[in-house]
């Protein structure tokens, strides 16, 4: 093997020196690396990268940049598997921080040495992964004997910890190690220790949730310890959950409802983080957990009812797939509290339920607006009520945009003005409060009002934390169109300087979907900024390259995308680095990515060159992908279909036919894929090409008409059914052969109860009928052969019958 030349570095560990790599340097080594042996034959010299080094340099960056390490893994693991003297070298760092905790029996020390071992945890050798998860466990024991705060620095790292990647192995070691603790005085610490790996452990081990259940409610039913650390594990365990509804027992439920009220404030606070998130989750959302919960109101003492509401909350954010009867007990909840209790503050939050109910359905509140109203008024004399009022009022502008408004009017200053008081709310509230206001206000045209609200948000962006900048993202979306260009340009800068420090996923999609929408809506050019994510000088990549980005709920792409298709003059060098992406990016990336240079190539800023390099690309990362990886195949045929229209001679036809026909041979009988639409009409555009008349690939496009019609949830079948219908039937000279399929499969859908589903535009509807007719006219021959394809069902017979007349 040669030996790779790499910019290497000193870094001081104990009494020596140890070799490592800058991470960005390491990344692009690393993928060079893993990229030249899958891609050259067995026997051929390939280049060596020393495991040594590997560890060294992965070490380094699991001390100094925890944040960023999981953006290794991936390659490391596929390293692993080329260097097999990696997993098995005892990496003199890793052995000696184990060592040194082990030795440790306070808190503080014992943490400071395994730190970086429990951020590598998901690319150890078994033994090593084993003795650090027992350190773990040694770790949450010492906080449980001495009292020490939880959650805490400890939670904290393993917040960071990646550990979605962990082998199934590994993970039923840990399950077993529960198991063995689950009487002993280590149960609540095992317990603390698995929460954070329970998730991954239902994925890996489907049969494990039913015991993860059992262990939750024996705990549930012990000391308070046991039932702080259950209550934990339950509330990471959600979303695993979720996907095995139907083995959750009945006592779950039971188990978790009476702790919601404990006397215990710490029990009390876990139970109700773990009850949202089973809620959210569609565990406990449910009839018989609203009832419960709602008949456990009476326990709570007033300081606490805050506590209900916040879980009547979360059963109201389920709009997706409402049940009739939960939303319908809230409501009933609501009503009944407004008429009958006195506390403002309850009174606020039932009237704040009334406003989200009646965003799912108008019908709700219709027959009790009045009375709600009048309710909604009467808090007016209570400050730290008016983010719930101004929320009513908003669906009420929404939904009922006449109804009371000379009152509305009258209250609008008084409610604009207290935004300003801290007294009558945090600065969430306050947020949320401007929000819904200015929605009010915006179908007024009150420029007075309107100027306040926005003063106090650019004010605001002075003194954001945290996760108050989600709110502000939202006001300053419903404030845009009342923005001037100049205080517009002025908020996007603010942004501007929060992206480039944000390292939270949704903070930064918060951020950068804000920004992209003042964008469209605004001439200043942000390329420093743009050219700053493409370089990798924002905090979210931390000086790493773009395309190291693996999380594909990113807006990172979309904001690109949009200042390709706003600013495209201004575009060409980064849409050039783009293309260079593409065969780098995870492949769960490849919708996001593909993003912009789709707009490049609409925008008409490519050569022709670049647009022949970036069909390479995608066809070659096309040639990568199984029919499984649905968005990533419909991304890849997407891009391909517009380079099809700007320059089709570009385009390697019998690399993309070869290519697609794998695709389709894949599919099982009787399966539909959502990629197969995109597929299909993919093939009718090659196909339909005039420039591709002496290509077309006879038996692929065959097989792709036989397998219409495809089910009116598959996507493109209005885009399929055009071409099919104009391009392909109508030319008989060139797709006579064609004929009997592709007018069965108009056939089929004419006459199929489903037809309105497809949501076909009427003028198309007509012009198959018009084609179907005077084919089968034209030829008697096509009618007995179509009619021989339904002869097993005599509706159908009848049906394509009268559709003949």
């Amino acid at each position: 093997m040669k030996k790779l030349k790499i910019d290497l570095v000193k870094q001081n560990f104990g009494h020596s020196f140890l070799l490592i790599m800058e991470p960005a340097i390491f990344y692009s080594t690393l993928l060079s690396f893993c990229k030249e042996q899958s891609e050259s034959e067995p026997e051929s010299s390939k280049e060596s990268l020393d495991f040594k080094l590997v560890w060294s340099t992965i070490f380094d960056i699991a001390k100094k940049d925890p944040i960023h390490l999981p953006v290794f893994f991936s390659l490391v693991k596929q390293y692993s598997l080329i260097v097999n003297e990696f997993q098995n070298f005892a990496a003199p760092e890793i052995d000696e921080a184990i060592s040194s905790a082990l030795n440790e029996s306070d808190f503080t020390s014992k943490l400071q040495s395994i730190t970086p071992i429990i951020y590598l945890i998901s690319i150890l050798p078994l033994d090593k992964c084993l003795k650090t998860y027992n350190l773990i466990i040694d770790l949450f024991a010492i906080l449980e004997k001495q009292n020490l705060e939880f959650p805490n620095e400890l939670t904290k790292i393993l917040e960071n910890t990646e550990c979605s990647t962990m082998n199934e192995e590994t993970l039923e070691c840990f399950f077993d190690i529960v198991k063995d603790n689950l009487e002993t005085e280590r149960c609540s610490a095992s317990i603390l220790a698995f929460s954070y790996f329970v998730k991954s452990t239902i994925e890996a081990l489907s049969d494990s949730t039913s015991t993860i259940c059992e262990w939750s409610i024996k705990c549930l039913k012990s000391t308070s310890n046991n039932q702080i650390a259950a209550l934990f594990m339950l509330q990471k365990a959600a979303e695993g959950l979720s996907y095995n509804l139907d083995v959750i027992p009945k006592d779950l439920l039971d188990s978790v409802l009476p702790l919601l009220i404990s006397n215990d404030q710490n029990i009390q606070i876990r139970a109700n983080k773990a009850m949202r998130h089973l809620i959210s989750s569609q565990v406990f959302y449910s009839q018989n957990a609203i009832d419960a919960i709602i008949g456990q109101y009476s326990h709570y003492p007033e300081d606490k009812v805050y506590i209900l509401f916040i879980l009547l909350e979360r059963f109201l954010d389920n709009n997706e797939t409402p049940i009739i009867g939960v939303i319908q007990q809230i409501f009933d909840f609501a009503m009944n509290s407004i008429s009958q209790v006195k506390i403002p503050f309850v009174k606020a939050k039932c009237i704040e339920c009334l406003s989200e109910i009646g965003s799912i359905s108008e019908a709700y509140i219709e027959g009790i607006l009045d009375e709600a109203f009048v309710a909604a008024i009467s808090l007016f004399s209570d400050k730290k009520s008016y983010t719930e009022i101004s929320n009513f009022l908003m669906m009420i502008s929404q939904s009922f945009p006449q109804y009371k408004t000379n009152i509305i009017d009258e209250k609008l200053p008084l409610l604009v003005d207290s935004i300003l008081d801290e007294e009558s709310g945090t600065k969430k509230q306050r947020l949320e409060r401007a929000e819904s206001l200015s929605g009010i206000i915006q179908n007024r045209q009150n420029k007075e009002l309107s100027e306040k609200i926005i003063n106090f948000t650019v004010d605001s962006l002075n003194s954001i934390v945290g996760g108050e900048i989600i709110y502000i993202c939202a006001l300053i979306l419903a404030i845009r169109d009342q923005l001037s260009e100049e205080t517009a340009h002025l908020i996007f800068q603010k942004l501007e300087t929060f992206a480039r420090k944000e390292i939270d996923t949704i903070r930064l999609n918060a951020i950068l979907h804000t920004m992209k929408k003042l964008m469209k809506h605004f001439s200043f050019d942000p390329k420093s900024f743009v050219l700053a994510i493409m370089n990798g000088e924002i905090d979210y990549l931390g000086g790493l390259p773009v395309y190291t980005c693996k999380d594909d709920k990113t807006m990172l792409f979309f904001f690109i995308a949009t200042y390709v298709r706003k600013f495209s003059q201004n575009s060409v060098e980064i849409c050039t680095k783009i293309i260079d992406c593409v065969p780098n990016v995870n492949y769960k990336m490849l919708p996001a990515v593909l993003e912009p240079l789709e707009a490049g190539i609409s925008t008409e800023i490519f050569s022709k060159e670049d647009i022949a390099k970036i069909s390479s690309v995608v066809i070659e990362t096309l040639d990568k992908l199984l029919l499984d990886d649905e968005d990533e195949v419909i991304a890849c045929i997407e891009i391909m279909s517009i380079v099809a229209k700007k320059a089709f001679d570009v385009i390697d036809l019998n690399k993309i036919y070869n290519i697609l026909k794998q695709l389709l041979e894949s599919v099982q009988e009787g399966e539909e894929m959502p990629p197969l639409g995109s597929i299909i009409r993919f093939i009718f555009e090659l196909s339909t090409t005039q420039i591709s008349d002496n290509n077309i690939d006879n038996d692929l496009i065959t097989a792709a008409v036989k397998m219409l019609p495809l089910s009116p949830h598959i996507g493109s079948m209005t885009g399929i059914m055009k071409i099919l219908t104009a391009d392909i039937l109508s030319n008989s000279d060139k797709f006579g052969f064609l004929s009997v399929d592709g007018l069965t499969a108009i056939a089929e859908l004419l006459i199929s109860q489903d037809l309105g589903d497809y949501e076909f535009p009427q003028e198309l509807i007509n012009e198959m009928k018009a084609l179907l007719k005077k084919m089968v006219r034209a030829d008697r021959n096509l009618e007995r052969q179509i009619s021989k394809h339904f002869q097993s069902s005599r509706q159908k017979q009848n049906r394509f019958s009268r559709l003949l007349k």
